[in-house]
């Protein structure tokens, strides 16, 4: 009978050799729902279907009913380098000794949502939450620059929320919504080591994360144009996040919850614009010890440059819960516009960051080793209202 054990972000990736990045091995969280979430800095706020998502509260200023689907598609470019000395061991640069691209894609969101009448709305989706492609690999080299083994890790797996919300809007200026969803998904990471020909398994885990988690918040309009919106969405455990047979392990794996506020600002005038800025907090160090808390800021931007074209910008800071000086820069960008009954929007989110040895739990050697980590997203979303 397996042994069940609540799984440490911190230790986790230990069994992994250190080879994936905590925040990959655990799972990359997409924060965004749609293109036009993705475009503003991936933003979570929206007036649309894709609300019930991530701030179902908002779904009380949703007038008529709307459907929408979309699909994503993510690189991963990782450089990992260390620093070359002179004779008199004087710094004088990096040299790069690994360099890795890893893809991944997937479909969804796809969610709809019902005015019920009286204030009372409903909403229903599937999304695509937590990613976890990623791959490593290395060619040992003898001193003749013969390949003489190959390193190689690969993990791949998506885990999906299934979800439902509600929001009544209590007066014309306050909305108030919950959302409950189940996650589902599988993962799969092999470590591998290619020497004359002979393939040495060094470890293979497998699993199929499943959990709950449930939401709501509130938002108001005290002024036309402008909406102040908060929001909490629990913390999570994935039971079978890890099953080792050969072990007899049953793992899972714990994220906490999340607070956002946000605000949204409509302006008028010969180029109507639309500000969006949020500020979400994440309380990792009840889930480990070793953890920090991540207090995260994202903002946009959309400008309507014609009654059927709009275009967005936007930005954000996400810090590591493994390294608190550790921030991933994120810069956004897209465009929206109406085919004939539907509305097309395409959006793209770039973010840039730099790890240290110590975020990979077995901490990489040597101490001078550097990983550049570069992460693109592109996303395109058809939404329609009826």
């Amino acid at each position: 009978m397996s042994r069940p054990v609540i799984l440490s972000i911190a230790a986790v990736t230990i069994a992994a050799f250190g080879y994936v990045p905590l925040h990959m091995y655990q799972g990359h969280e997409l924060t965004w729902f749609s293109a036009q979430d993705l475009a503003q800095g991936g933003t979570g706020f929206s007036r649309t279907a894709a609300a019930v998502f991530v701030s179902p509260e908002m779904l009380g200023f949703v007038d008529s009913p709307q459907a929408e689907v979309g699909a994503g598609f993510r690189w991963l470019a990782e450089q990992r380098t260390r620093m070359v000395y002179d004779r008199f061991e004087n710094a004088i640069g990096e040299a790069t000794f690994a360099d890795n691209t890893s893809f991944a894609g997937w479909a969804g969101p796809l969610a709809g949502a019902y005015p019920a009448g009286h204030g009372l709305v409903l909403g229903a989706g599937i999304a695509p939450v937590y990613d976890f492609g990623y791959e490593y690999e290395k060619l040992n080299l003898d001193d003749f620059y013969n390949v003489v083994s190959q390193d190689r890790t690969v993990q791949s797996g998506t885990v999906y929320s299934a979800r439902l919300g509600a929001a009544y809007r209590v007066l014309g200026w306050l909305s108030a919504g919950v959302c409950g969803g189940y996650l589902f998904g599988n993962r799969r990471l092999e470590v591998s080591n290619l020497h004359n020909d002979t393939l040495d398994v060094l470890l293979r885990e497998t699993g199929s994360p499943k959990g709950v988690r449930f939401g709501g918040g509130l938002a108001v309009e005290p002024l036309p144009g402008f909406v102040v919106d908060a929001g909490f969405r629990s913390g999570v455990r994935l039971r079978d996040f890890l099953l080792n047979p050969e072990y007899d392990v049953n793992a899972a794996a714990e994220r906490p919850w999340r607070a956002r506020l946000a605000i949204e600002y409509r302006a008028g005038g010969r180029l109507p614009s639309k500000v969006v800025a949020e500020a979400g907090f994440e309380p990792w160090s009840m889930i480990d010890s070793l953890m920090y808390d991540v207090l995260s800021v994202r903002a946009g931007v959309e400008h309507r440059l014609s009654n059927s074209v709009r275009l967005r910008y936007g930005f954000g800071l996400e810090p590591l819960p493994c390294d608190r000086t550790a921030e991933m820069v994120r810069v956004g960008a897209g465009v929206g516009f109406d085919a004939g009954p539907v509305v097309i929007d395409l959006g793209a989110l770039f973010t840039r960051g730099v790890l240290a040895p110590s975020m990979f739990s077995t901490p990489l050697t040597p101490a001078d080793l550097r990983v550049y980590e570069t992460d693109g997203v592109l996303a395109v979303t058809v939404s329609r209202e009826f």
